[in-house]
């Protein structure tokens, strides 16, 4: 109040201590080629007297995505507690890493008003896991006499950021084949190199076969 001019000014203040919070920003762990299902719980809402009723996701992931009942989720999608059981998060296929990507996003409460928090980073880490290699099928001939092995090789594939970095080994399995002692007798998997490998005879091993294909 101005005493000498008779003027009284009032001031309304609004505190944003009235808004929503969270007690911690939302970090979620999920495995690589899998996906990560919502929870309320996660969100840590905050609030004197309310309780959360929805989360509005303000940006969207630049890598993996984020999705409702399958559907894509866009910028300023408003989704209910009662539907977070239906909100997920994939990372792109054989991707993996520490601060794998980030997204932004509100938590709103069930009171009237002043019932939205201001923006939040949500953090995703995504965890390696180690892709089972393939191998295609292979042929191999052997001669008689010298045991010369031509064809093949035996070629390993596997995704392109484990290729370089994961050591395969070759052996051979029994599939209760009633040649497959006399053939384990005869024949050995040599490793030529780290995806590669070629049958070779035995030392010492004597083929006594015109033909056989088995």
């Amino acid at each position: 109040y101005n005493y000498e001019n008779g003027i009284g000014y009032k001031i309304n203040i609004v505190s944003n201590d009235k808004l929503p919070t969270v007690s911690s920003e939302l970090v979620i762990s999920v495995n690589e080629d899998s996906k990560h299902t919502f929870t309320s719980s996660e969100f840590k809402f905050q609030h004197a007297s309310q309780k959360l009723a929805s989360v509005i996701i303000a940006s969207i992931p630049a890598k993996g995505s984020l999705t409702l009942n399958g559907t894509a989720v866009k910028v300023n999608t408003t989704i209910a507690v009662a539907n977070l059981s239906k909100f997920t998060y994939t990372p792109a296929a054989n991707d993996f890493g520490n601060s794998y990507t980030t997204f932004k996003y509100k938590v709103v409460g069930d009171g009237t008003g002043a019932n939205t928090s201001v923006e939040y980073n949500a953090t995703v880490n995504v965890i390696p896991v180690n892709d089972k290699p393939t191998a295609a099928e292979t042929i191999f001939y052997v001669n008689e006499l010298d045991h010369a092995a031509s064809g093949g090789p035996i070629t390993v594939t596997d995704v392109s950021n484990e290729r370089d970095k994961d050591t395969y080994a070759y052996s051979l399995v029994n599939e209760s084949n009633s040649d497959y002692t006399a053939f384990n007798q005869l024949f050995e998997i040599s490793k030529l190199s780290n995806q590669n490998a070629t049958i070779k005879v035995k030392s010492g091993a004597k083929l006594d076969y015109s033909q056989k294909k088995e």
